[in-house]
């Protein structure tokens, strides 16, 4: 797992590299005397210093500035309150579940040109947690444990199997809700 978060940030500064360097109007090609380029990162969590600090030894001519603006509704409400004044970051750390609302908002742009490199390294389950109608948002950084709790004595009452899929889940939910208690 320690590989496939490397590869997400490094694919992820090379899109934020990308969508960034370039000047207004230009190509996304920076010039030859434009200097380094500076990225807002925003991501909470005491481990990003670290990877900030990596990330900018390795490649001197990109510098991050990294806000800690707080985790899960607090860095949504702020990304989009900075996105609607024009001034969002260049980089953020969202939880999955705010995605959704962040695409309708226009807050997220489509990275899919830079992230066909390291889609590969994760499961397509969750690789589909960042990428909606055909575009990519976003590189997953971590997947809590996922698990499903069920009730073995009821499921064998109904004769049902643990479902695999989300398919699977939402046929069994139809029927164990409909069959009679007892």
């Amino acid at each position: 797992m320690r590989i496939t978060r490397f590869a997400a940030m490094l694919s992820m500064a090379a899109a934020l590299t990308a969508c960034s360097s370039a000047t207004p109007g230009s190509t996304g090609t920076p010039s030859a005397n434009a200097g380094p380029v500076t990225l807002e990162f925003w991501c909470w969590g005491t481990s990003q210093k670290a990877k900030v600090e990596a990330f900018t030894k390795a490649h001197p001519d990109v510098q991050v500035k990294h806000t800690d603006v707080g985790g899960g509704t607090d860095t949504a409400a702020k990304l989009l309150t900075a996105n609607r004044a024009g001034n969002g970051p260049d980089g953020v750390c969202l939880e999955y579940d705010t995605l959704p609302s962040m695409i309708v908002a226009g807050a997220l742009a489509d990275i899919s040109a830079y992230t066909g490199d390291v889609k590969n390294a994760f499961s397509p389950e969750v690789w589909a947690l960042t990428s909606f109608d055909g575009a990519v948002y976003g590189v997953p950084q971590d997947v809590g444990p996922m698990v499903l709790v069920y009730n073995r004595k009821r499921f064998g009452e109904l004769k049902i199997e643990p479902p695999a899929t989300w398919q699977d889940f939402a046929k069994v939910a139809r029927s164990s809700r409909s069959a009679p208690r007892g």
